[in-house]
């Protein structure tokens, strides 16, 4: 059990609420630079898996792809501004390895050694999200296999996340905690990843309720009024948030 197949939509609509309220004080105003590297990096393409995909079974209609022009450095500069404390990005960028921000510059290198594999074709073309069946791409898979969900990999899972939004979840020092609680310690990444898939399409079954609805429980234009009203909302980006307040 977890919180998506113990809470309702709506409690979970509540929590999302809670969440942007609570990063209308966050320094990076996070919900906004989100809605920048969805902008930038990214396309909002209609789905185009067949129909024995099991995100059909879930009335997807659309995916963020990634777009196969973007370099690192800019990449780069998203993370930063999506996952990085403003006042750590003069050290990060300086690459110190030791002391505050010495797990952003870590996991930073080992992303940019890993550029040329995450540039191939067939990972940029990758037209899936979390509820696809085929829902990984082997890359991806070798990474989030590689470490435990933990305080000290925190900026590995955001680099996922930003790599590929409509799938994976970042989380923090507080949240990757509750997450570990509620998936039962998993081993890996990737395992959790896995979990939080499963339940998640459970609670889309037993809610009876399509997943254009549940990302719609996440408004972050009543907060921010720099976000328009029909942005898409990242399916890994609304997970985040409802372990992010708790």
């Amino acid at each position: 059990m977890s919180l998506l197949t113990q809470f309702e939509t709506e409690q979970l609509r509540s929590i999302l609420r809670t969440s942007n309220y609570w990063a209308t004080f966050n320094r990076n105003r996070y919900p906004e630079q989100i809605q920048n590297a969805i902008d930038n990096i990214y396309q909002w393409v209609e789905c185009s898996c067949n129909d024995d995909c099991e995100c059909k079974n879930h009335g997807c209609t659309h995916h963020l792809i990634r777009n196969h022009d973007v370099k690192f450095d800019k990449l780069y500069s998203h993370f930063l501004n999506c996952y990085v404390d403003v006042r750590a990005h003069d050290v990060v960028r300086e690459g110190r390895t030791k002391g505050r921000g010495s797990n952003a510059v870590i996991a930073t290198d080992y992303i940019r050694t890993m550029w040329e594999i995450i540039q191939a074709e067939e990972v940029r073309g990758f037209q899936k999200s979390l509820i696809c069946t085929n829902w990984e791409c082997k890359p991806f898979i070798n990474i989030s296999e590689s470490f435990q969900p933990a305080g000290e990999n925190i900026y590995l899972a955001k680099w996922l996340s930003l790599l590929s939004l409509g799938t994976y979840i970042a989380y923090d020092n507080s949240s990757v905690g509750l997450l570990n609680r509620d998936f039962d310690n998993p081993r890996t990444y990737r395992e959790l990843i896995r979990k939080i898939r499963g339940d998640l399409i459970t609670h889309l079954t037993e809610n009876q309720i399509n997943i254009t609805d549940f990302c719609l429980s996440d408004n972050p234009s009543e907060f921010f009024q720099n976000i328009p009203v029909n942005n898409p909302r990242p399916i890994g980006n609304i997970l985040d948030k409802l372990y992010l307040v708790l």
